[in-house]
């Protein structure tokens, strides 16, 4: 499935097909637009997704490394091989996907998940009465393996939900008219005001 839209007009040349066909590393820019370039659109997105989450400019490092440097970070057999297979991954099948590498690509069908993302270390049945006592802590790996983790953007379902909530249960619906005072324009912080215009309202944020 393909744009019937002119390519050139509405997706500018983003690098992916140059990074998984030639040798030259480098994180392409995430594709935008009508043009895709996985078998549909269910695809793509996951495509779009792990780009972007490989951006320098959305992780932590932005603004404290330099490119060439972050580029170094990157393991980039892994993110090769795995927008290699999401481009191929047909509508009957379904991508597994174990530590952020592809682990198996398996014939399913068309109403099965595209993509399984699978975060654990294996455990043996011996380690299941530890797991019952204690709660289970999440590796800081957790999200960059499933391609989650992508600055504040990853916050700002979590804060957008947050204050509809409240909006609905205190203001009819919406923050219209309304002004939110917060402080911190940290990693995270910044999501705070785009949550707060999804929902019709305005932030003012105190920053030192």
């Amino acid at each position: 499935m393909t744009s019937v839209i002119s390519r050139s007009i509405y997706e500018p040349d983003t690098g992916v097909i140059e990074l998984v066909s030639g040798e030259q590393n480098f994180v392409p820019s995430v594709p935008r637009g009508l043009f895709i370039s996985t078998k549909d659109w269910e695809q793509e997105s996951f495509l779009r997704m792990l780009i972007n989450h490989s951006e320098i400019s959305v992780s932590k490092y932005f603004g404290k490394l330099p490119a060439y440097e972050y580029e170094e970070l990157v393991d980039w057999v892994n993110l090769k091989h795995n927008v290699r297979s999401i481009m191929a991954l047909e509508n009957d099948q379904t991508l597994i996907i174990e530590n952020g590498k592809v682990f198996e690509i398996k014939t399913t069908n068309k109403t099965s998940p595209k993509v399984i993302v699978i975060n654990s270390n294996k455990a043996e049945f011996s380690d299941l009465s530890n797991l019952k006592e204690f709660s289970y802590q999440a590796y800081n790996t957790m999200q960059k393996q499933s391609y989650m983790d992508i600055g504040m953007q990853d916050i700002i379902e979590d804060n957008y939900l947050a204050f509809n909530n409240l909006a609905n249960k205190n203001y009819y619906g919406d923050f219209d008219g309304k002004i939110m005072v917060t402080s911190g324009f940290g990693y995270t912080g910044a999501a705070q005001a785009l949550a707060m215009n999804m929902n019709h309202g305005v932030t003012i944020i105190i920053d030192i």
